[in-house]
């Protein structure tokens, strides 16, 4: 068996001396700096104005709503809708096309919707891979689906919510009106 060695130089350090990068190495840092402050340098479409930052707070019976699905309908004649998800504080940073942070200037409709799932009883004594029979699932409680936001908000045609996004407004607050549990009707 032959043996294979390696051997490494060690670089010379002097005391005192401060090492800097090769100056290739400086120019891919600022330039991925200012690639990421700009957004990876994406375009906006042809059309499309600047979107301005805009974040909505829902609120239900005086508390804010996690979990929520929030998105602007344009109503004058506007083409670019923006949607955004609630944190647990209740607040959605809106995306208009899912990649650019804000939403464009103009009066949009909120739609506000939030559903619930609600897991149904396990069948007792049955094995992975056995199918419940109609027997066996007599008095169990079906797993099931559930609006905890009124649906009028969650329709374009139905919802009283609106706001007009505007330069300079950053923050929008709505409210969804009373806790609701209705069960979704299977199709």
């Amino acid at each position: 068996m032959s043996e294979l060695s390696l051997s490494v130089k060690k670089p010379d350090y002097k005391e005192g001396v401060v090492m800097k990068p090769p100056l290739p190495l400086q120019y891919c840092f600022v330039l991925t700096t200012a690639l990421f402050l700009n957004g990876c340098g994406e375009k906006l479409p042809p059309g499309m104005p600047s979107p301005v930052p805009c974040d909505v707070i829902v609120t239900q019976e005086g508390k804010t709503l996690p979990g929520a699905v929030v998105r602007l309908h344009p109503i004058e004649g506007g083409s670019w809708s923006a949607a955004g998800l609630t944190d647990e504080s209740g607040k959605a940073v809106l995306y208009t096309m899912d990649r650019f942070k804000g939403a464009v200037s103009g009066k949009y409709k909120v739609i506000v919707s939030k559903t619930e799932f609600e897991p149904g009883d396990a069948v007792p004594g049955l094995r992975p891979g056995e199918t419940a029979t109609p027997e066996m699932m007599k008095g169990l409680r079906l797993a099931a689906n559930f609006y905890v936001v009124e649906e009028r908000y969650g329709n374009e045609e139905t919802t009283p919510l609106v706001i007009e996004v505007a330069k300079g407004t950053r923050m929008y607050i709505v409210d969804v009106g009373k806790a609701v549990r209705i069960k979704i009707k299977e199709r």
